[in-house]
């Protein structure tokens, strides 16, 4: 595993990730921009004033490659029967190639909404990769749902439940209510806290639509040690805006709201990313 870290991390300071079977993907270079890591921690502000100031600059790119995506995904899903099916192969390539774009609109790259169709030239490695990390990650949750099914079962016994006319489900209310909160919420944790160990995954399959899903997630893993909280506060800070947009009927969401948060956690792992090579390098230097 250090091995494999000291390897990885060494290639992508230097902006290429070498595969295994000799093939490689240049990672475009960083552009000089305003530092949000301070002393290794993010200063938030300026990430969102940042990623603001992407969005607005290139309001028609960014909101196209974040859009986009979801609208063929919904197009597709409508065909009868096989629409579905062709739905879920397309969308995460969708998305991976919406991030592609955004990344190039931050670094200051030439890019169109039409260039997120280029990750589809790998096609095949960029869906294996997205699949097995949501396998993963719902196989992380099977089997907690069942132990907090089983003890919801047996604890139910001891709790008040009321049965709504008509439907034969009970209903927790009172202290069987706020049990059965509690007891999912814990059962999540685990996957919650994988969920977040892979957060990175969709932008480095971005940046190297060559690199297998088990290095995605190994790359993520690493880069996000120590930054899972503020990942998770800065996703947090958008809720506002996104219960705002309620009034709106989604509107502000749609064509403000979602576009600036793609930019702004792209810009994230754009950050994170230039931080983890300048840290890995130095240890490198020094091994």
């Amino acid at each position: 595993m250090c091995a494999f870290l000291l390897k990885y991390s060494k290639l992508f300071s230097k902006g290429v990730i070498r595969l295994d079977n000799n093939s490689e993907w240049q990672t475009p270079p960083p552009v000089q921009r305003q530092p949000v890591f301070i002393n290794g921690s993010l200063d938030r502000s300026i990430l969102k004033g940042e990623s603001k100031a992407f969005f607005r600059q290139n309001y028609g790119t960014i909101l196209a490659a974040s859009i986009l995506p979801a609208l063929i995904s919904t197009g597709i899903d409508v065909i009868p029967f096989i629409g579905p099916v062709i739905s879920w192969f397309l969308s995460p390539i969708l998305f991976v190639g919406g991030y592609y774009v955004i990344l190039g609109v931050i670094r200051n790259h030439r890019v169109s909404v039409g260039n997120m169709f280029d990750i589809f030239d790998n096609f095949g490695n960029v869906f294996g990769a997205s699949f097995t990390t949501s396998l993963l990650l719902f196989l992380w949750s099977v089997p907690l749902s069942v132990a907090a099914g089983a003890i919801l079962a047996v604890a139910g016994l001891d709790f008040r439940f009321t049965k709504i006319p008509g439907i034969n489900i009970p209903i927790p209310t009172g202290v069987g209510l706020l049990f059965l909160l509690v007891v999912t919420f814990i059962c999540c944790i685990p996957a919650i806290y994988k969920a977040f160990c892979w957060a990175m995954v969709p932008y480095i399959l971005a940046d190297n639509p060559r690199m297998t899903g088990t290095q995605a997630r190994r790359l993520s893993t690493d880069m996000m040690q120590g930054h899972k909280w503020e990942y998770f506060v800065l996703s947090l800070s958008f809720l506002g805006w996104f219960i705002l947009s309620i009034i709106t009927i989604g509107l502000f969401a749609l064509f403000y709201v979602n576009p600036w948060y793609s930019t702004a956690l792209c810009d994230y792992y754009d950050n994170l990313r230039m931080l983890y090579a300048a840290m890995h390098q130095q240890q490198n230097e020094n091994f």
